[in-house]
């Protein structure tokens, strides 16, 4: 394990580098991100020159502690993506192209952490649902639908639509 997510050039000039990583405080190098994440893996193989271009491909993964945006209930989501990204001098590299990474001339190393950044937070589901049929929470007592029945009365028509039921009631 290293304290950085980096690839010299000169390891490049033998052929592929393979490489994995286990970040257990994954903020400490891809900085603050919007979930709790679990240690993030990375097993990574980077290839090429910084004439031709550099290539690192291979997965990310990850456990995304979150809780279900409809009943709160914890959740542990798994988080495993393909991770594939290209690194060209700077000079070389124009805005909009996805995937490409700008590297210094005089750069001695490629620093992925920016790039598995980018996988991570692509990985974290922006909505967490603990099943596609959640029913939530009540909006009156606050129980878990899913657990037990809830006794409230249902809700009396919404005033804010009082003006079209005496539309649709004077039409009749």
């Amino acid at each position: 394990m290293s304290d950085s997510l980096t690839v010299s050039f000169g390891s490049l000039h033998s052929g592929p580098v393979r490489r994995a990583w286990r970040l257990e405080d994954p903020a400490e190098l891809l900085g603050s991100l919007p979930a709790d994440l679990e240690a993030v893996e990375l097993e990574v193989e980077v290839v090429g020159t910084m004439r031709e271009g550099v290539r690192a491909r291979g997965r990310v993964r990850s456990t995304v502690n979150c809780t279900c945006r409809r009943c709160l209930a914890a959740l542990q989501i798994p988080l495993d993506a393909a991770f594939d990204a290209w690194f060209r001098a700077e000079p070389e590299v124009t805005a909009g192209e996805d995937g490409i990474w700008g590297v210094s001339e005089k750069a001695a190393e490629i620093d992925l952490a920016p790039a598995v950044r980018e996988e991570v937070l692509l990985g974290i589901p922006a909505y967490p649902v603990c099943a596609v049929d959640c029913a939530g929470l009540c909006p009156t007592c606050g129980v878990r639908l899913a657990d037990e029945e809830c006794t409230c009365p249902p809700p009396g028509p919404d005033p804010r639509w009082a003006a079209l039921t005496e539309l649709a009631s004077d039409e009749e």
